[in-house]
């Protein structure tokens, strides 16, 4: 909705009233717009102007569009990914990094070396 407001003409110094709309308004109606026709192309446009989703409501609108998620499962929070790490199969590295994980949390005092 355009909201109106009024104007002095330099010239007469009379006020007029001219409609104008808030850049942010109509970019909040272009994302609305594009979340519900599921406009991908317009939201990837959207995603990388100055600003993306100007908020966390466009940004939860939007990233499940863009992501091709169900928007049903992304509503009640059914998708749960929470075990899926665990099914992964172990990393060939996986005891060398959990040992050099555990010995940089060694604490050495001062003036003692380990040499």
């Amino acid at each position: 909705m355009a909201s109106t407001e009024e104007h002095q003409h330099p010239e007469n110094g009379q006020a007029d009233t001219e409609p104008s709309t808030c850049p942010s308004e109509l970019e909040k109606a272009r994302i609305s717009n594009a979340c519900e026709t599921q406009d991908v192309e317009e939201l990837r446009a959207i995603a990388i102007a100055p600003g993306g989703f100007l908020s966390d409501e466009h940004r939860t609108q939007a990233w499940p569009i863009l992501l091709g998620l169900d928007a049903n499962e992304v509503s009640n929070g059914s998708t749960d990914h929470s075990g899926s790490w665990k099914a992964l199969p172990r990393h060939r590295d996986e005891d060398q990094v959990k040992l050099d994980v555990d010995r940089s949390f060694v604490y050495y005092p001062n003036g003692i070396s380990q040499a």
